[in-house]
């Protein structure tokens, strides 16, 4: 059989890399040159150039490699230009049991040859600074003996040993629930489901005890410190529901697991149904989803009067005017002609704008992530637009690879940290983090067997499987090695998972008869001495579930009332919509220009402050931002890093990666990041992300003497007794020769404002409004709040 394929395997090979090269250079002329890209350059460049290579060993005499077991061979290429194999130029740190990169080719096999290589040098670190004693015990007595079976392709194992002491009045770090079950698998994962999401209302309810790094001291769990980890998606069908049921808040994290929420489905689906008349299951999917909300009868009825499941078809005859299958059909047929006139990030913008996506989310339990997944693929949408996408056909296809990828992808969606959810990620996502409670689940999915086409043997020699029992002779051997290969890294990536744990680990081993994770790690349990604590479902607590304050519905159940209730809504909508409007900064503005004893230098056309807001002509991701470039930039860089813990590093990215978006230079990009720096590291910032809850860039709007007043709010914060806190950051806000105290008076009206919309649509007192002048460094309350307060009130009644 050998000799029979020699001759087409030499042609099929030189064609895989012909196309391999040609690709490169057609995006190298495109200019799509993407990482990897730049790592194929760098590493020809260097080997090509030997004075580049000697130039950078001038400049860098010392090279710090972290992260090693995540190098993949072009980095390490790269690594070895530089240092030419001069002992003690290069320094390796990393962890061998953290490599689960493999599908990027950062495989295990190549740190261990480099650790041989270094052996005279190696040092081994296994103090462990995260996890408390319960867990570190735990995962020893676990992974030791699964790494230790997988022999010299698995990592060399070392105990971890705790830096920190155990908590004080915790029994047990680590409970494990879940056993086999018989039955359809779906139905062990909805047992899961309903257990974990049981358990996750407990944390809070029972005050589980963490400890807080800020201040070494003990304090109650919030839903933020809990973190569910998956290896992949399976079973988080089941669990989101529960979590929705017990109004447990969550936040997705993992772009995989974004595109398989429902909200992102129902908005793929109708983008699909306009792409292609004649999908009809993306059609219906689309009918029934919230963009248009056609019942089972209305279907039905649409049916039975003989209409096409096709827009193109001409609408049936005995239906009613306002036949909502009809209408939607008109919107899909006039979407589809637009298409050819819109870029497919204005089309995906166009459905969620016109079928009013964001706006139907607030029946939602939890529409901040709802809205969050829209703008997610929204900004998907024009990143593959941005790469020269063109075709909505495209773009679908692409979505549907990201939605088929495995859980392995690096990227994380942006969290939300002013959101207090529990965090739902993938395991990569996770790896390089901690949380104080880690919740593991989704083990007891089975490893799929099912092997590739096409896999690459010693010297890139391809051995390629056609069907089966028919495949070139190397084939077989690589697959085995392959599995075997991959079983090592699913004990590693699960080792990772359970690594994440700083206080609380929860394992769940919820499984069916066919062979998982699970069931290997319960085998280890069966003989591990370690402690830990088993929980049966009958002994879970079952907090009782909280159910959100919803208005009334008593009357509402007749037709009549319904029409009624739809009148009354369309009244508030028209006269809302036509309201005078008015914004924070435009009260402010009209203080300073109208008032007689605020005229003079301030006052006037010619006194308008350029910090202000911008105009509403503007774009609304520049409102509220201030005036200025660097001011825009550095409240954007606000907005996205950690407040709570922030890292120079990370302030220093936000500030570069805004400044870019503002077109300024690396100069003013410095200014940002000084200016950001200050405010996070702040008194008044830092009392608001201590214990409180606190919200960044919040849109506020209500209705006052017939004006209706909105505005953002920087930051807002509650105290421990239930106040309110509101924060303006000002940015260069002072004019030459101003004193503190001038500026304070000019933006008081401002400030006072959000307080005002804050009261009114909230009925929550604001106890204080803070002004952060970030240049100079001053931190200033707003004197008589209360008085501020009748002053906006009576310069809206002036209309």
């Amino acid at each position: 059989m050998a000799a029979a394929f020699e001759p087409v395997l030499v042609p099929i090979h030189n064609v895989l890399r012909r196309f391999v090269v040609e690709y490169a250079e057609h995006r190298r002329r495109h200019g799509e040159l993407e990482f990897q890209d730049l790592l194929v350059r760098a590493s020809r460049l260097l080997e090509q150039e030997p004075s580049v290579a000697m130039s950078l060993r001038h400049r860098y005499k010392r090279l710090l490699i972290d992260e090693f077991q995540d190098n993949d061979p072009l980095q390490t290429r790269i690594i070895d230009a530089v240092t030419q194999g001069e002992a003690g130029r290069a320094f390796y740190v990393g962890d061998p049991k953290q490599s689960i990169y493999r599908f990027r080719r950062a495989d295990i096999q190549q740190f261990n040859q480099v650790k041989r290589q270094q052996e005279a040098g190696l040092t081994r670190l296994s103090q462990n600074f995260r996890s408390s004693p319960g867990v570190t015990e735990f995962v020893n007595a676990v992974f030791q003996p699964l790494m230790l079976g997988g022999g010299d392709d698995q990592a060399e194992w070392d105990d971890l040993n705790a830096h920190r002491d155990a908590m004080t009045g915790v029994e047990h770090a680590v409970t494990v629930v879940g056993e086999q079950r018989d039955g359809p698998i779906g139905a062990t994962r909805r047992v899961e489901a309903e257990t974990l999401a049981r358990m996750i209302a407990d944390v809070t309810a029972s005050q589980t005890q963490v400890l807080d790094k800020s201040d070494g001291c003990c304090r109650d769990a919030r839903f933020a410190d809990i973190a569910v980890l998956v290896p992949t998606r399976t079973g988080l069908t089941h669990l989101l529901p529960e979590l929705e049921e017990r109004d447990i808040p969550y936040r997705l994290e993992s772009r995989s697991l974004v595109y398989h929420t429902r909200e992102i489905r129902d908005l793929l689906n109708l983008l699909r149904a306009i792409d292609d008349p004649t999908d009809q299951i993306a059609l219906v999917a689309a009918l029934k989803s919230p963009a248009f909300a056609c019942a089972d009868d209305d279907l039905y009825r649409w049916k039975q009067v003989h209409g096409q499941w096709d827009y193109r078809q001409p609408t049936p005859t005995g239906l009613a005017n306002d036949d909502p299958v009809a209408d939607s059909m008109q919107w899909l047929r006039d979407a589809a002609a637009r298409r050819w006139e819109l870029s497919v990030s204005e089309l995906v913008g166009y459905a969620i704008r016109d079928r009013r996506l964001m706006e139907l989310s607030v029946v939602e339990r939890q529409p901040r992530e709802h809205w969050a997944r829209y703008r997610f693929l929204l900004d998907q949408a024009r990143a593959f637009c941005d790469r020269g996408g063109s075709t909505l056909s495209e773009f679908l296809a692409w979505a549907q690879h990201q939605a088929d990828a495995d859980t392995r992808v690096i990227e994380s969606v942006v969290p939300e940290e002013d959101h207090d959810a529990v965090r739902i990620m993938t395991i990569h996502a996770a790896k390089g983090l901690e949380f104080p409670i880690v919740v593991f689940t989704g083990l007891n999915s089975a490893p799929r067997n099912d092997p590739p086409t096409l896999l690459w043997g010693v010297g890139g020699r391809p051995e390629i499987q056609f069907r089966k029992g028919l495949a070139t002779p190397g084939f077989t051997h690589l697959w085995q090695r392959e599995q075997k290969l991959q079983d090592d890294e699913y004990v590693r990536r699960n080792y990772v998972g359970a690594t994440r744990a700083r206080d609380h680990l929860i394992l769940s081993l919820y499984r069916g008869k066919r062979k998982s994770d699970a069931e290997l790690i319960d085998g280890v349990l069966q003989t591990a001495t370690v402690p830990y604590r088993r929980l049966a479902e009958d002994e879970i607590p079952d907090p009782p579930v909280v159910e959100r304050a919803r208005e009334s519905q008593a009357g509402s159940d007749t037709p009549e009332d319904r029409e009624a209730w739809i009148a009354r809504r369309g009244e508030l909508i028209a006269r809302l919509s036509s309201l005078p409007r008015e914004s924070a900064t435009g009260v402010a503005k009209r203080a300073a220009s109208d008032l007689p004893e605020r005229g003079g230098e301030h006052g006037g056309e010619h006194g308008a402050d350029r910090n202000f807001e911008p105009d509403d002509d503007l774009p609304p991701w520049r409102r509220g931002r201030a005036g200025t470039a660097i001011g825009r930039a550095t409240h954007g860089a606000l907005q996205v890093v950690d407040l709570k813990n922030p890292i120079e590093q990370e302030i220093r990215n936000a500030a570069s990666a805004q400044s870019a978006a503002e077109s300024l230079g690396s100069q003013a990009a410095g200014e940002v990041e000084r200016l950001a720096l200050w405010a996070v590291n702040s008194a008044t910032v830092r009392e608001a992300v201590g214990e409180n809850r606190y919200w960044r860039e919040l849109y506020a709007a209500v209705e006052i003497d017939g004006v209706l007043l909105d505005g953002f709010v920087d930051l807002l914060y509650e105290l421990p007794n239930g106040n309110l806190v509101v924060v303006d950051y000002k940015t260069d806000a002072l004019r030459e020769g101003e004193a503190v105290d001038a500026a304070v008076d000019r933006y008081r009206l401002q400030a006072a404002s959000y307080a005002l919309m804050l009261e009114e649509s909230l009925g929550r007192r604001v106890e204080r409004c803070v002004l952060l002048f970030l240049h100079p460094r001053v931190e200033r309350q707003i004197p008589n709040l209360a008085g501020a307060l009748q002053e906006v009130r009576g310069l809206l009644s002036l209309g």
